[in-house]
């Protein structure tokens, strides 16, 4: 049976109907797998293709999506492949894609990896020979559609709204980059590079965005979704060995591109805050059924983590980048839906983006992402059907007085920005 839709995703499956070429940003966990999906449906006639490519770990959640709303053998005339796949097949699987079996319809699930130009996998797909340029209708989607600064935007841009950028004056990236980015000149490893620090031009940006981009954030949906909350934890952690691999290290707290050795010294910060967090998780659920995901980076503070919590019985299934399709699928499952599993260890690179972990109320981000845009979606894995709260809370953990405070400082400056690209906030 059909899962009923929600008001946006109604709304927003039509939009996209009307539009060969479209951008969903609605903002993370408020279903855009089932409008996408939804207006593939009503779109696709029989006898016709698409074509969906997105992040490995969703390649399931797309199938059986497909399924639910087109029917099982309808959903056969999609295929669903990752962005890996993609470029597995590389240029000669695709022209054999399209003589066999062209699509008419191209989804772009995550698009914003598709953000670096020189990447194989954009030039492959946005390329000049590549799918967006050939297939009928193409209909991008991402909770970020700039993970960082405009300047990601422009390979989608210049692809699928070609007419937008030129009705503004813009024929290339340079006119793009002098009419958006505020840059300065800076030190990186040694290498004289410029980094993005700001946007100009605020206004007309979000007009132009507006013109190719429907995007909602849980305000806009209203009482459909709970509201995420974000708390930053300060936490005391053994600095023993932090300090011990310091010490060549003049200043903790440089910013990341000034600092050679922030990778190292991330993750003896990472490692300094497993007891502590530990202990957290620990007295949170000891006497308590409630569901908890954290999310960390490094392997080496995953399995602490994990040490820690079956030395406490508390019951955990973890996914990071070495775990398999078949066994993500199944620890995702166990966790939405066995009671006793309390934990989800997740590495932040593994499980960022398109997965449901609603069952939980609360994230414990151990390790925090250096970019804004890659923190909100990990927030909002735990934003879904299944929620139950009505407000649900992310705390990013933070070691005071180390590189976390550079991090912290890193993601309100971008989620700044964003506020200015898409809300138009000061």
């Amino acid at each position: 049976m059909t899962t009923q839709l929600w008001l946006h995703q109604r709304t927003g499956a039509d939009w996209l109907k009307d539009r060969n070429r479209a951008y969903l940003g609605d903002r993370p966990r408020v279903g855009k797998t089932r409008t996408l999906a939804t207006a593939l449906n009503e779109t696709l006639g029989r006898g016709h293709h698409a074509l969906v490519i997105c992040p490995a770990i969703v390649r399931t959640h797309w199938r059986e999506t497909l399924a639910d709303v087109m029917g099982a053998r309808n959903a056969e005339s999609v295929l669903v492949a990752s962005y890996d796949e993609i470029v597995r097949w590389g240029a000669e699987g695709r022209d054999a894609l399209f003589e066999e079996c062209f699509p008419d319809v191209l989804i772009l699930d995550e698009a914003h990896l598709c953000k670096n130009m020189l990447a194989q996998r954009t030039q492959l797909i946005l390329g000049r020979e590549g799918y967006a340029r050939k297939i009928p209708i193409v209909w991008a989607a991402s909770g970020t559609p700039v993970p960082r600064h405009p300047g990601e935007w422009y390979a989608i841009g210049a692809t699928m709204f070609p007419r937008t950028l030129l009705s503004h004056g813009i024929k290339r990236y340079e006119d793009f980059e002098h009419r958006f980015l505020i840059q300065r000149e800076v030190m990186m490893r040694g290498v004289k590079r410029f980094k993005v620090v700001g946007l100009q031009n605020d206004e007309e940006f979000r007009d132009m965005l507006a013109e190719t981009t429907l995007q909602r954030t849980l305000d806009d949906i209203g009482d459909e979704q709970p509201k995420l909350l974000w708390q930053v934890l300060a936490v005391d952690g053994d600095t023993t060995a932090l300090q011990r691999g310091l010490k060549p290290v003049a200043n903790v707290d440089a910013e990341f591109y000034k600092n050679p050795n922030a990778s190292h010294i991330r993750k003896l910060v990472g490692l300094a805050k497993v007891a502590p967090v530990a202990n957290l998780i620990v007295t949170q659920l000891s006497e308590s059924t409630e569901k908890l995901v954290v999310f960390a980076h490094h392997l080496e503070v995953l399995d602490g983590l994990e040490q820690a919590l079956v030395k406490a019985q508390i019951v955990c299934v973890r996914v990071d980048g070495s775990t398999s399709q078949r066994l993500r699928d199944a620890r995702m499952l166990e966790f939405q839906r066995l009671p006793g599993v309390q934990v989800f260890l997740g590495q932040n690179i593994a499980c960022m983006m398109g997965i449901d972990l609603s069952s939980a109320s609360s994230i414990l981000s151990v390790e925090p992402d250096w970019v804004a845009t890659n923190n909100d979606q990990m927030g909002h894995r735990i934003l879904g059907p299944n929620q139950k709260s009505k407000h649900v809370v992310t705390q990013m953990i933070s070691l005071a007085g180390t590189i976390d405070d550079s991090i912290i400082r890193q993601n309100a400056r971008e989620a700044a920005m964003q506020d200015r690209m898409f809300e138009g906030k000061p």
